[in-house]
């Protein structure tokens, strides 16, 4: 029997086409093992959980700012960092009663979760969070931010906790009043007695002793809304007003942050000054501002530090609230205030 073998010719073209399969394998092999390390990495960016606990509501641009400012800080250096948001909306509930409800509805509803870093915005959800911590949170650090007056003596001893102070710059802005306005004669400060302004209660009343005698001072904040809008239209020439908050008057009654600011301004016959930015574009003609994005960066970092391994123990508080002059052209213009006087 005869076997027919045939034999083909390899040329020099199928051995370069051979080769250059063999090359582009091992290429892609080469490759492979140099992204390996980055890969590993990527799934290393996977820290943990975040609780974030709003004194507020969403939707109040104070609350959205510092939210804001957390989350992008979170997210830009932890993409997928999982974050989870409360709001305990204080301004509207806060009462004993609304404070028992939320706490059992907090243990039933994380009674069995587990958060690397919780962080508490303002100091109703502070307050609210010393109180259940004990029980559901024991060993959670907690990162806080939005504190008016804090004290490291009101955390009652508890550890693990790191923030950043908040300030609402009255003595700044009574001595910014008295230098663009020289002949004031009557000032009238505006705050409410919700659970922030019972803070700013405090730093208000220690800034009074910067007032010249011959400057008449009223404050109130303890007043419904119509008779603080007749105070406001009956005030006498050379007055100026100092807007802190006004989120519930006397009557119990809310008012979003536009509505008791534009309320304000359009029965003022005189210039308005504010603490926070989110006055601003409302008809005030600025002020030493305290800002929630900045408030909320600063938590945020240092929440990366704890999830990057910091002792939360080490990390103090940032007493320095960092507020900035910012003024409304407009409003400066429309006051006659010459912008050469504005501190720089």
């Amino acid at each position: 029997m005869f076997i027919n073998l045939i034999v083909m010719p390899i040329t020099d073209a199928k051995i370069e086409t051979k080769r250059g399969f063999m090359k582009k394998i091992f290429l892609k092999v080469l490759l492979l093992l140099f992204l390996l390390p980055l890969f590993s990495q990527l799934d290393s960016i996977v820290q943990g959980d975040v609780l974030i606990v709003q004194s507020y509501h969403s939707g109040y641009k104070w609350t959205d700012e510092v939210q804001s400012g957390l989350i992008t800080t979170l997210r830009n250096n932890n993409p997928k960092l999982r974050i989870f948001t409360e709001y305990l909306d204080s301004k509207r509930f806060s009462s004993p009663e609304e404070l028992k409800f939320t706490a059992d509805t907090f243990i039933r509803r994380y009674n069995s979760s587990r958060f690397d870093v919780i962080v508490a915005v303002d100091n109703y959800a502070l307050t609210f969070l010393l109180k259940i911590r004990p029980l559901l949170f024991p060993e959670t650090p907690l990162v806080f931010c939005g504190i008016n007056g804090f004290q490291e003596s009101s955390l009652g001893g508890q550890k693990g906790i790191t923030g950043v102070n908040e300030k609402a710059g009255i003595r700044r802005n009574l001595q910014l009043i008295q230098k663009l306005h020289p002949n004031i004669t009557n000032l009238l400060i505006i705050n409410d007695d919700t659970i922030t302004g019972q803070e700013l209660n405090r730093e208000i009343e220690s800034a009074l002793n910067i007032i010249p005698p011959r400057i008449k001072v009223r404050y109130e904040h303890t007043i419904s809304m119509e008779n603080l809008k007749e105070v406001i239209s009956g005030l006498p020439e050379q007055s100026v007003i100092l807007y802190t908050l006004f989120f519930k008057d006397s009557n119990g009654v809310f008012y979003e942050f536009d509505q008791s600011i534009i309320n304000i301004v359009e029965a003022a016959k005189c210039p308005v000054y504010g603490c926070w930015d989110f006055s601003l574009d409302y008809g005030i003609v600025g002020g030493y501002l305290a800002s929630g994005i900045y408030q909320g960066n600063k938590a945020a970092e240092k929440v990366l530090q704890i999830l990057n391994g910091a002792d939360v123990n080490t990390l103090g508080y940032d007493m320095d609230s960092a507020n900035q002059f910012i003024f409304d052209y407009n409003v400066l213009k429309k006051w006659g205030i010459k912008s050469g006087k504005l501190p720089s």
